[in-house]
């Protein structure tokens, strides 16, 4: 059995530090900003929420990839049944 990938140790910068207080401001303004729009949705449908709310989870994460320059890559995706609708297994 192959040894387990240690994570590099990266030290803490003052710019690094400053992306992640950028990257955080932003994060809880955008926060804000779609909780009240979802507070103030209550009567429309679930559907029109819930793509309100997924914009906020894109909007987090590009703003990550714009602020600390952090992406990510989805593998074993190709084990996903291709039929089954978004976040329903059987």
């Amino acid at each position: 059995m192959p040894a387990p990938k240690t994570a590099a140790v990266q030290t803490v910068t003052p710019t690094l530090s400053g992306r992640s207080l950028l990257f955080s401001v932003g994060m809880i303004a955008a926060t804000g900003v779609v909780a009240l729009a979802l507070a103030l949705s209550a009567t429309q449908p679930f559907s029109r929420r819930y793509q309100t709310s997924r914009y906020w989870s894109q909007f987090n994460l590009w703003w990550l990839r714009m602020t600390c320059q952090i992406d990510y890559q989805i593998s074993g995706a190709g084990f996903q049944p291709l039929n089954c609708p978004e976040g329903k297994e059987d």
